[in-house]
């Protein structure tokens, strides 16, 4: 799944447990170092390697302790950036949709607001003007409401990919 930039931040030691859900939910990104590098880490450590499947052979390794996931991530021989637990959208951001949208910039307003509901389906919680969203029900209802002249003038509404 791809997340903007401010709805990641990079996991850090200590952090294999949310990285694991994370990962299980394909809301994380994975940065290897370079094969030989790996390879010869992993041998060091006396970790399994094979011949195919290397990163994922790792990533097992890696997740199976918390000393062996934060040695990997001190060592910097992968960087996993996971999603935030919490985002406030600015105010900046929602007078900018605001104003797209009484401009008819419809597909822009669509696209801003489709990154928020990634962020979403990640497990990010977004609060906007105090309220929190942890669902994209709740975001959608919001949106609509909010916008409600997107789901006909867009071409690509919130709920699409």
């Amino acid at each position: 799944m791809e997340l903007p930039s401010w709805a990641l931040r990079y996991a850090q030691i200590d952090d294999r447990a949310i990285t694991k859900k994370f990962m299980a939910k394909h809301s994380a990104q994975v940065v290897f170092a370079d094969r030989p590098r790996l390879k010869n880490w992993m041998k060091q450590r006396g970790w399994p390697r094979s011949l195919f499947g290397l990163e994922s052979t790792f990533l097992k390794q890696m997740l199976a302790s918390d000393e062996r996931f934060n040695e990997a991530i001190v060592d910097q021989v992968v960087e996993i950036k996971i999603p935030v637990e919490y985002y406030v959208m600015s105010k900046e951001d929602l007078q900018s949709f605001d104003e797209a949208y009484q401009n008819g910039e419809y597909d822009a307003v669509v696209a801003g607001l489709k990154e928020y509901r990634r962020a979403i389906d990640a497990g990010v919680t977004l609060e906007i003007e105090f309220k929190k969203y942890t669902s994209t029900a709740a975001f959608y209802t919001w949106a609509h409401n909010r916008y409600h002249r997107l789901e006909e003038m867009a071409d690509s509404w919130l709920l699409s990919n």
